[in-house]
C-alpha cells in the first residue's frame, strides 16, 4: 500500500487518495523527467482523474490492479519488461480505457498485436506536449467504451451449502474471470483470483499467493462474494486442479491430526 500511495499525484494539493473504484489516468515510464513532465501537462486536462505514475512494470500492475484505468500513457522500455507486456496483461481489465504508446524507437505496434489488444496511438520521443495534451482531452471528453456484459447473459441468485471447493471448481470448469471473496467466521476474510479459469492470485490477511489459497480452501462456513476481476500480480502458478488436490490434502492432514 505504502508503495502506491507514494506513486500517486493529485490534482490539486486539497485532493485526498481516490477510492478503490475511482477512474484514474496512469502514466508508466521509468524516467522521473517524463513522468513529470507528462503528468504536469495533463494537470489542466485531467478534471477529476486523479494522476497515477509507475516506474516499472510490477508498479504498473500494483496501480492497474487497485484503480480502474481510464488513460494509459506507456514507455515500451522499462526495467522489468516492456509497457507492451504490461498492456497486454491488463487490457481484457480495462476494456474502456484509452492508450498512448510513447517510444524512443521505430516501434510499429505489430498487426497480431493490434487484432487481438486493439490498436493504441504511438508518439516517438521527443515527442510534442501539447499533442499528447490534446489526445488525453479528447479521450476524456468522449464516454468510455462499455464493456459490461447484457443481464440477460447470466444469471444471479443465491446457492447455500457450498463449500469453497465447489465454488472453486465451479469457477474454473467455466472458465471464468472473476474474483471470490470469502468471507468466514472470526472475521476471516479472503479472496481468489481467477483468469480464465486458472488461478493467479489469492490473499488473506497477510498471506498471498498458495498459503492464502489454502487457508481459504480450509475454511468451513461463511458467506461468498462474486466480483470483478481486476488486474493483481501473479502469485500462483499450478494448474486450478493440482492447486486445489494438494490444499485438500493438506486439510485432511490437519483433521487427521486433531
Amino acid at each position: 500500500m505504502s508503495q502506491i500511495k507514494r506513486n500517486i499525484r493529485f490534482n490539486n494539493a486539497s485532493s485526498g487518495p481516490p477510492s478503490p473504484g475511482s477512474p484514474v489516468i496512469l502514466v508508466v515510464d521509468d524516467d522521473v523527467r517524463i513522468q513529470s513532465l507528462v503528468c504536469g501537462a495533463l494537470a489542466s486536462v485531467a478534471g477529476d482523474f486523479p494522476l497515477l505514475r509507475a516506474a516499472s512494470v510490477k508498479e504498473a500492475l500494483q496501480l492497474a490492479g487497485r484503480y480502474p484505468v481510464r488513460v494509459f500513457i506507456l514507455d515500451v522500455e522499462l526495467p522489468d519488461g516492456t509497457g507492451l507486456d504490461f498492456y497486454r496483461q491488463v487490457r481484457d481489465d480495462h476494456r474502456g480505457a484509452d492508450t498512448i504508446v510513447i517510444t524512443g524507437t521505430p516501434l510499429i505496434v505489430d498487426e497480431n498485436f493490434s487484432e487481438r489488444f486493439g490498436t493504441p496511438y504511438v508518439l516517438r520521443k521527443p515527442f510534442d506536449i501539447t499533442v499528447l495534451r490534446d489526445l488525453v482531452k479528447e479521450f476524456l471528453s468522449r464516454p468510455p467504451e462499455p464493456d459490461a456484459k447484457p443481464e440477460f447473459e447470466s444469471f444471479a441468485g443465491t446457492l447455500t451449502s457450498l463449500t469453497p471447493t465447489d465454488l472453486i471448481q465451479l469457477k474454473s470448469i467455466g472458465k471464468s474471470t472473476c474474483a471470490l471473496r470469502f468471507t468466514a467466521e472470526g472475521e476471516r476474510e479472503g479472496t481468489i483470483y481467477f483468469k480464465l479459469g486458472e488461478i493467479v492470485h489469492a490473499e488473506s490477511g497477510i498471506e498471498a499467493g498458495v498459503n492464502a489459497f489454502n487457508s481459504i480452501v480450509s475454511w468451513k462456513g461463511g458467506s461468498v462474494e462474486d466480483l470483478p476481476f481486476h488486474a493483481v500480480e501473479r502469485t500462483i502458478n499450478n494448474h486450478w486442479e493440482s492447486l486445489l488436490m494438494e490444499a485438500l490434502r493438506l486439510v485432511d492432514e490437519a483433521e487427521a491430526a486433531r
